[in-house]
């Protein structure tokens, strides 16, 4: 798949035309994060994995929140690790008497196609440097037994600015059925 078809996809639920958003998705900010195969040629364009929609999309639903190139940065390496344990596990991730959760970003796509909804959590705060951090939580919603978890910064020398609460399960449902099975 080409970046221009993931704009086309995504355009419609970005309220853009795809040359605009593909304009976006090109940009330094977004590039660097997509993750893609190169091409036949030396010349031709990258090939990107169905997924990559969904990655697209919720990057790009972070920047709109106002994230930075560094802090998307941030939530893509999140978007590559498993999600947090919250308490208890998908159904779908328990495989032959194991538990087993692919990314982050495949989890989401996973649990969304279960019909489950994933959440990022975004927490801000202002470091005795002066500088805003943020720490993503990606997690299954109704495996969030501790609710309060990560609400408290103890003993970080920081202090909590607020938590953007992003629903990435429904900013990938209008585009699930592009998706495919994930890994």
């Amino acid at each position: 798949m080409r970046l221009a078809q993931i704009a086309t996809i995504l355009a419609p639920h970005e309220n853009s035309n795809p040359d605009a958003l593909q304009s976006v998705l090109r940009g330094p900010l977004l590039l660097t994060l997509l993750e893609s195969k190169p091409g036949k040629g030396r010349t031709s364009p990258s090939e990107y994995e169905p997924a990559e929609i969904a990655r697209a999309r919720l990057l790009l639903a972070a920047r709109d929140c106002g994230l930075s190139g560094t802090e998307l940065g941030v939530v893509n390496t999140a978007l590559n690790q498993p999600p947090a344990f919250m308490g208890k596990h998908s159904d779908w991730a328990k495989q032959g008497g194991a538990i087993v959760y692919p990314s982050a970003l495949h989890s989401i796509i996973r649990g969304t196609q279960a019909g489950e909804e994933w959440i990022i959590r975004i927490r801000f705060t202002r470091g005795s440097d002066g500088k805003r951090h943020i720490k993503p939580t990606i997690f299954w919603k109704d495996g969030d037994t501790a609710s309060d978890r990560g609400k408290v910064d103890l003993l970080t020398n920081e202090t909590h600015l607020g938590t953007l609460v992003c629903p990435a399960a429904d900013l990938i449902r209008p585009v699930i059925a592009y998706l495919g099975q994930t890994e």
